[in-house]
């Protein structure tokens, strides 16, 4: 998927959910949330979930991804292995990536959680 924008109205959406997503080219994408203020975990730019560490999101080249005004960028609590995130900017976000945070490391999908991400050059601007 690429060059294409979204945008939120209200701060309480998901902006991209990628349920399971493998080998995927993401390219040159904005996504705009309405978060200003205030504690919203529902309020996420990009979602990657796994409904185990088998069936997972994997493999996603994430380039030139643009994420604004949402509480959480780019988050993932799932078994997800080897996702890419080169270029771009998080700006006017609560947190940038949140990565494991939630997991309950038993449950099916959650054993692992994020492993081997990686994330070059993006730009983090007015990060609470």
């Amino acid at each position: 998927m690429s060059n294409f924008s979204v945008e939120i109205v209200g701060g309480q959406s998901t902006g991209l959910i990628l349920d399971c997503v493998r080998s995927s080219v993401f390219e040159n994408i904005k996504l705009t949330g309405g978060w200003t203020s205030g504690s919203s975990a529902t309020s996420i730019g990009i979602k990657l979930n796994a409904f185990s560490s088998i069936v997972t999101s994997e493999l996603n080249n994430f380039k030139n991804i643009n994420v604004e005004s949402f509480y959480n960028g780019i988050v993932s609590i799932g078994d997800i292995l080897n996702n890419n995130f080169t270029g771009g900017n998080i700006s006017n976000c609560y947190k940038g990536f949140v990565l494991g945070d939630g997991s309950d490391g038993f449950s099916t999908g959650q054993q692992y959680g994020p492993r081997e991400t990686t994330i070059e050059g993006i730009t983090f601007d007015n990060i609470k």
